[in-house]
């Protein structure tokens, strides 16, 4: 079931820094042979979503609409928190671990 559709801005990795760079999604570069890294900024409750390794939403980005659309993955129940997977790279970039 789709649980949002989130326009994003694109963001040049070297205009992402710190707390921002916790609240981006990594996007494919645009240009085919361009290797430089885009992030997307989510505009909507997406960019709100609790990591999880049990997670219950995914999302995928809609690169001809520049959306990301989240859905989910399992039945969840009312009033049960989101989650969404934000991937081993995520937390050992950061040297952490996840809760």
């Amino acid at each position: 079931m789709t649980l949002e559709e989130c326009p994003y801005l694109r963001i040049d990795a070297d205009e992402c820094a710190g707390a921002l760079d916790d609240y981006v999604f990594n996007l494919e570069s645009a240009e085919e042979g361009d290797d430089s890294d885009v992030y997307s900024l989510v505009l909507g409750w997406g960019s709100l979503f609790n990591h999880s390794y049990h997670h219950n939403t995914e999302y995928w980005h809609d690169t001809d609409r520049d959306l990301i659309v989240f859905h989910t993955i399992k039945k969840v129940a009312a009033g049960k928190q989101l989650f969404v997977n934000y991937g081993k790279e995520w937390w050992e970039s950061r040297e952490m671990n996840p809760d």
